[in-house]
């Protein structure tokens, strides 16, 4: 029996769990550097013409290959041909723009890749600043290749970022890069929405029983532009290795290969085979590349070792299989079609044993689909029996939603396992590497006790206002026997241990909250720990996953601040970051999901200590928080006394790509150099208003007078800049009192 601890604080801070890259700005979107203008303009690629001979070969064939693009092969060493920038703390920035005229997306190959440490490489859109990364040593392999997600655009910047230590000692080698020519609402919405009426998403109620198979399937991104599926398998020995099978034509070199992981919807956002759109889910569980260990054109299998085990906290499982070759009573397949979010399709029937495309006989399963069918994409997904063991992966077919014929073909399991006779032509020697002969395995949560212990590590990281803290826990169950106690063991810092006991009652997947005792902790930085005990009578299978840690600090002299943002429908455009004086980021938030109807609002609450904060907010397709008058975005960031400090007001919502505001949290602090922190401009100045800025100070109040001492107007500005509208001034001198937290100042003014 499997189950996890997830641990949260009361206040927590939202990101990313774990990704293939680490978060961070690339320096032509910060403004470090300036965007390179200089392409290299890749070979024209007829959309049209691709697209047709994709379908056509589809017709020929009838495998379920989702093609995106079409990779052209090129030959660069990006730190030769980039240009280079130096900047005042000796890092280097390589600038290596490409373009490929009309595309809707472009993906990056590299053959060659090894990153010292401490650099940084991102890809970014260069006219839209969608970017990925960034790529660090962590994504160096043995194979020394990379593979990228897509990014939305025609023109794209290889940015790469070099300390000063080790100048030029990576190896970066260009070895193809991916048009993409689908049209935008199938790539850029990343195809979500875009498979056929009658599919069905795996969390509806057709999908209930099948968690254990959901969480082994996975998205492919090849690295010749194509889309396909595949599933982690578990084997004899236990998920010793990220073992992934898929499909033969969707190609034999995965070490570039993107695999994302849970990509599926909530079980309220759920399309059931209707015309409703399905609720988008996380997408950033992705791991890069793989090793290819056996392969066999005959039954169209490929088995391939991922880089890197999918981290635990997706909970993704192992699926078992059945090398018997019995016949399945029932077919069920879990599969991404048209690279949609996750489906399920369902054959009530014994499916039957036939050659596909003329092919050697009965070596493929073909199902008759009762519900659900499978579409471009689909190819290499698994074939479930009525024990949901793993039977086959798909080869091809002809189901569609219009279609009269329903039928697909998977290649045998049984058939893959002996393959060709040689250990890279087959599936026996690395899923029974023992040879024990067994003819099944189930999936890894039927084991009968495997506790488990995770957590959201960038949920308990972080700062706290309050210097009482209760934290809790959130227990679930991820075994198939029902759960009914279990102790946990926690501490702060290097204090005593407490145990404290749940019970309760838990069947598979289903989740309690146990709330531990409040504690007041001083200030400054603490290490939370907690540990899965354990039954003393049950053999644990593995003892590596069974404690956590997280660090969190409470701040002196803190205050809160409130965040409002109200988003347009398009909010997986929107992405903002909250930074200080030292360009530390203290927060962020988004990509947020795309709305039909009702835009999301978000509300965050900052907890911060004395700085001067900037609040920018990204926008990737470059048109601001705007889709139309009645559908535009703002945000207002308020503090303790309900003042506003920093916003967007709708009337500013078509910012392009990035907008950015200051404010300054200064607690009975004298402000360093008042007088010489203070710009005002224009001056003079015969326009309706003028600035004035602050570079590190919060100006509280501004006065303005006349020469001869008459005030005229005042402001409440509590902010790091300020618009004063000058409009009924008569031409003239005057004077303007800047008023900060323990400083002032007086400037002169004039207005012609």
């Amino acid at each position: 029996m499997r189950f996890y601890l997830l641990i949260l604080f009361l206040l927590s801070i939202g990101g990313s769990v774990f990704t293939q890259t680490i978060p961070g700005l690339p320096y032509s979107i910060s403004k470090k550097v300036l965007q390179t203008t200089d392409f290299l303009i890749m070979p024209s690629v007829d959309a049209e013409k691709e697209i047709t001979k994709n379908e056509q070969a589809e017709i020929t064939s009838r495998e379920k290959i989702q093609q995106y693009g079409k990779a052209l092969d090129v030959n660069i060493d990006v730190l030769k041909a980039a240009k280079i920038d130096t900047l005042p703390n000796g890092e280097l920035v390589y600038q290596l723009g490409i373009s490929c005229q009309n595309a809707v997306s472009i993906n990056i190959v590299f053959d060659r890749f090894q990153l010292k440490m401490g650099s940084r490489l991102y890809v970014v859109g260069a006219t839209t600043n969608r970017y990925i990364g960034a790529y660090t040593s962590l994504n160096n392999s043995n194979a020394q290749v990379l593979g990228t997600e897509l990014v939305e655009d025609s023109k794209v910047i290889i940015e790469l970022i070099e300390p000063k230590e080790n100048w030029g000692t990576s190896s970066l080698h260009l070895g193809s890069v991916i048009h993409g020519y689908r049209s935008l609402e199938a790539l850029i919405k990343r195809s979500f929405n875009n498979s056929g009426n009658c599919n069905i998403d795996v969390n509806c109620p057709q999908g209930k029983g099948y968690e254990i198979q959901r969480n082994s399937v996975a998205m492919l991104i090849n690295s010749t532009g194509g889309f396909c599926t595949g599933t982690l398998l578990n084997t004899t020995t236990g998920p010793i290795k990220p073992y992934v099978l898929s499909a033969y034509h969707c190609g034999t070199n995965p070490a570039s290969w993107i695999f994302r992981f849970r990509w599926e919807s909530p079980n309220e956002g759920v399309d059931c085979g209707t015309s409703k759109p399905s609720q988008d889910g996380p997408k950033e569980r992705s791991i890069t590349g793989a090793s290819l260990v056996a392969s066999y054109k005959t039954t169209d299998f490929i088995l391939c070792e991922l880089n890197a085990a999918p981290a635990p906290e997706w909970e993704v499982a192992y699926a078992g299989w059945d090398k018997s070759g019995n016949i399945p009573q029932t077919g069920t397949s879990i599969h991404h079609p048209e690279a949609d979010i996750k489906k399920i399709s369902l054959d009530f029937k014994p499916v039957v044993a036939e050659a596909f495309n003329k092919g050697e006989p009965r070596n493929h399963w073909r199902s008759n689909w009762d519900q659900g069918i499978t579409e471009s994409g689909s190819s290499g997904s698994p074939l479930f029996d009525h024990k949901h063991r793993v039977v086959g992966q798909l080869h091809g077919g002809d189901s569609d939603c219009i279609s009269k014929f329903m039928t697909d073909y998977y290649a045998k399991f049984s058939e893959s396992w002996k393959g060709g006779g040689s250990p890279e032509t087959r599936l026996s020697d690395w899923l029974d590497p023992t040879a024990t002969k067994m003819e099944f395995v189930d999936g890894t949560s039927n084991s009968k006790y495997d506790p488990f212990l995770t957590y959201n590590a960038t949920n308990l990281s972080g700062n706290l206002c309050s210097d009482t803290v209760k934290p809790y826990v959130i227990i679930i169950n991820g075994g198939t026997d029902t759960l009914k106690s279990i102790r946990v063991r926690y501490a702060y810092d290097t204090g005593a241990f407490t145990d404290i006991t749940w019970n309760g009652k838990l069947a598979l997947y289903e989740t309690d909250t146990l709330h531990l005792p409040a504690m007041k902790l001083d200030k400054g930085t603490h290490v939370f720990t907690a540990t899965l005990l354990a039954d003393s009578d049950k053999i644990d299978a593995e003892i590596t996953n069974n404690s956590v840690s997280c660090t969190f600090k409470i701040l002196q002299n803190p205050q809160k601040y409130y965040l409002e943002l109200q988003l347009d429908t398009e909010g997986d455009d929107n992405v903002w970051y909250l930074t200080d004086s030292t360009n530390k980021i203290w927060y962020k938030g988004g990509p947020y999901l795309q709305t039909i109807g009702k835009p999301m609002k978000i509300q965050q609450t900052f907890c911060l200590e004395p700085n001067c904060f900037t609040f920018s907010m990204y926008d990737f397709s470059g048109d601001g928080m705007y889709v139309n008058d009645s559908n535009v975005g703002s945000y207002s960031i308020k503090d303790e006394s309900n003042k506003v400090v920093a916003q967007l007001l709708p009337e500013n919502a078509k910012f392009a790509a990035s907008y950015t505001k200051k404010f300054c949290y200064i607690s009975n602090v004298e402000e360093v150099d008042f007088e010489n922190q203070i710009r005002l401009f224009p001056n003079p100045s015969n326009l309706d208003v003028f600035h004035i800025t602050a570079e590190n100070s919060s100006i509280r109040n501004l006065e303005i007078y006349t020469i001869a001492g008459q005030l005229i107007s005042s402001y409440a500005v509590n902010a790091y800049e300020f618009e004063v509208p000058i409009s009924q001034l008569q031409a003239g001198m005057y004077y303007v009192r800047i008023i900060g937290a323990s400083s002032e100042t007086t400037k002169p003014f004039v207005r012609y």
